[in-house]
């Protein structure tokens, strides 16, 4: 008979994930901090646990450790086919014959009566692995002052964890694109005034002259342009002929 294998489709470990990804509690966040490096990597390598177990074991002592240990954490018992979930919450079980099943779930190994921090992050880790619905896992939220980690409706649901979040960050670029619009119409203003600035014959410096004649245009925002390399003042006749360099 061929063995079947099935997995536990329950949302609320998924929940559970993203719920220690997001939190802000200092009781977990030596937890959070682990459990969010090792998604990182994870989603990282498009969400191939197989990828990143390889990139692990061409890694340092550590991260081989860290490989060994994401290999050898899990647990597998016998249990009877007819078992509901509720009594015997396993992520993965595997059918047998004769009535059987094996089910298999994360559990870290720990020399201590309790598990630290990192082997909790672990256990965590490893349950969103064996997931059916770990793909669905979203985030960070590209909104900034969100950055949360979420449970994607749909495939495409890639960017933003909510349509709130999804507004707020289309109005954000859009402001931050017509803010830039601004500034290169600015510093084409302060480019083409440079230019008449060297051919002045006047004794003011670059800076006066330019918010002299443009309004909006501050010495401030010059001195921060030339200082980033948006703006090259130019030389007039004289300190040409010097071979001198405008201050």
């Amino acid at each position: 008979m061929r063995k079947r294998v099935t997995f536990r489709d329950d949302v609320r470990a998924l929940r559970y994930v993203v719920e220690l990804l997001n939190t802000k509690d200092p009781i977990y966040r030596e937890t959070r901090e682990e459990l969010l490096k090792l998604t990182t990597m994870w989603m990282a390598t498009k969400r191939s646990g197989q990828e990143l177990l390889n990139q692990l074991w061409e890694g340092n002592a550590h991260a081989r450790r860290l490989a060994s240990q994401i290999q050898g954490d899990w647990k597998a018992l016998l249990i009877p086919s007819d078992t509901p979930p509720s009594h015997a919450s396993f992520p993965i079980r595997v059918t047998l014959n004769g009535g059987f099943d094996i089910g298999i779930t994360p559990s870290p190994r720990s020399q201590q009566h309790q598990a630290s921090r990192k082997e909790i992050a672990r256990f965590h880790f490893l349950t969103l692995l064996a997931h059916p619905q770990s793909e669905m896992l979203g985030g960070p939220c590209a909104w900034k002052p969100c950055s949360r980690y979420y449970i994607m409706r749909t495939r495409r649901q890639t960017v933003y964890c909510s349509r709130k979040c999804a507004n707020k960050g289309s109005a954000a670029d859009a402001t931050r694109r017509m803010l830039d619009k601004a500034r290169q119409g600015k510093l084409a203003r302060a480019n083409k005034a440079l230019a008449m600035w060297a051919e002045d014959s006047t004794a003011v410096s670059w800076k006066v002259f330019v918010s002299s004649r443009e309004i909006d245009i501050t010495p401030s925002f010059l001195t921060r342009a030339a200082n980033q390399g948006e703006l090259r003042p130019p030389r007039t006749r004289h300190e040409r002929r010097k071979g001198g360099r405008t201050k």
